[in-house]
């Protein structure tokens, strides 16, 4: 998914969101920066958890936000790549053959690309329906890389990949500024990609208004299912994190009506912020 769906994925499981969480959510996708592989970034969650809940618990919720990411726990990639509903590929390159033709003539692609590419505009449609529902998602990880708010756990990360800060925090300032953070600007998620496009394979020649096009086109394919996608797969997520954690844990709002006072951060999560939720037209808790 793309960075605006993996930030609301995490919200909806933990029950809460701060900097530590929201990081956390979008590191499977940035470790790429550092050289390590897709695939190791997005399964690494789970040694991570163990790593912070032994040597840093004060960073557990960074390693939260990375479970419901990656593959491993599972997250949420899982269903959208690698399996879905017992078919592989996962939803996003499912639906992403819809529009697989459109984008080859578009973006100029080699027909080994199509559905790969095709796979990221329906990750990009799912930003645009998660901004709809909750808009400004991306606050908390844009002030946090702009300096205006909490730090970017570089201290955390230095300990757990042996990288040094400098390379850490480049790491979240460029890796941030490829991805566009506001779900209402198609024409700039459109910029991003071609420049992804030339970047990462030196593919030229998109035809801009054509992916728009596409985008548009994958919206209307995914805003069908997009509610329930969301729905079956943060519980299925929240399942599995609560059986790593070996207990049921209450929801961040009950912690607080009961005064919990454990030494997990998952039951005193630093100050969060939390965002209402648009459905059909209404805004719901």
């Amino acid at each position: 998914m793309f960075p605006l769906t993996h930030l609301y994925t995490a919200e909806r499981v933990l029950g809460y969101e701060n900097h530590l969480t929201a990081l956390g959510a979008l590191f499977p996708d940035y470790g790429a920066f550092l050289g390590i592989g897709r695939n190791v970034c997005h399964e690494m969650g789970v040694d991570m958890y163990r790593y912070a809940a032994e040597h840093d618990p004060a960073h557990l919720d960074f390693a939260y936000g990375a479970l419901t990411h990656g593959t491993a726990l599972p997250g949420i990639d899982l269903y959208a790549d690698e399996e879905y509903h017992g078919r592989r590929p996962g939803f996003c390159f499912q639906k992403g053959e819809l529009i697989a033709e459109d984008m080859a003539v578009c973006c100029n692609l080699p027909e080994t690309m199509t559905v790969w590419k095709a796979h990221n505009v329906i990750e990009m449609a799912f930003d645009i329906l998660t901004e709809r529902r909750c808009p400004n998602l991306g606050e908390t990880v844009l002030a946090a890389v702009e300096g205006r708010g909490e730090p970017l756990c570089v201290g955390f990360l230095e300990g757990y990949l042996r990288r040094s800060p400098e390379e850490l925090r480049r790491m979240f300032t460029e890796v941030t500024g490829y991805f566009s953070f506001d779900g209402n600007d198609i024409e700039a998620m459109a910029d991003k990609f071609i420049v992804s496009l030339k970047r990462r394979h030196d593919i030229d020649g998109c035809d801009r208004k054509g992916l728009i096009r596409a985008i548009g086109k994958a919206v209307a394919i995914v805003e069908p299912f997009y509610d329930d996608f969301m729905d079956e797969t943060t519980a299925e997520i929240s399942a599995a994190l609560n059986r790593l954690r070996g207990a049921q844990r209450p929801s961040a709002e009950s912690r607080q009506r009961n005064g919990s006072a454990s030494g997990d951060p998952a039951d005193n999560p630093p100050p969060v912020r939390r965002h209402r939720e648009r459905r059909g037209g209404r805004a719901r808790r």
